[in-house]
């Protein structure tokens, strides 16, 4: 597709034609598997200050988030949007959900 959009729509359509279940991309089961990997990231990196991480539809950071808060870690988490599709910075900035056009292709 020539966006996420219609390359989710493309992906359920096949999906359905094979009978498979489509995992969303936010869903709690991601989240859990972030999870994971962050909690054994900010064990063996305890003196870690700060982490980049990306913000797509959340499951990543919700995860990173999760860890730290279950280890006690202080590690500053700080999210990373693409400057073409900048709808969390600007939700977060007005502090309610903030629409906008996304403007970056994921492939040709």
């Amino acid at each position: 597709g020539d966006d996420f959009a219609a390359a989710g729509e493309h992906a359920d359509r096949i999906a359905q034609e094979r009978g498979w279940h489509r995992m969303p991309s936010f869903h709690p089961a991601l989240v859990a598997g972030v999870g994971t990997y962050a909690l054994e990231w900010l064990r063996a990196v305890p003196d870690l200050e700060v982490a980049y991480v990306p913000i797509g539809l959340g499951s990543g950071a919700c995860g990173m988030l999760a860890a730290r808060e279950a280890l006690g870690h202080r590690c500053r988490i700080v999210g990373v949007v693409s400057s073409g599709a900048p709808a969390y910075q600007l939700s977060l900035a007005r502090g309610e959900p903030v629409s906008h056009a996304v403007t970056t292709r994921l492939a040709d």
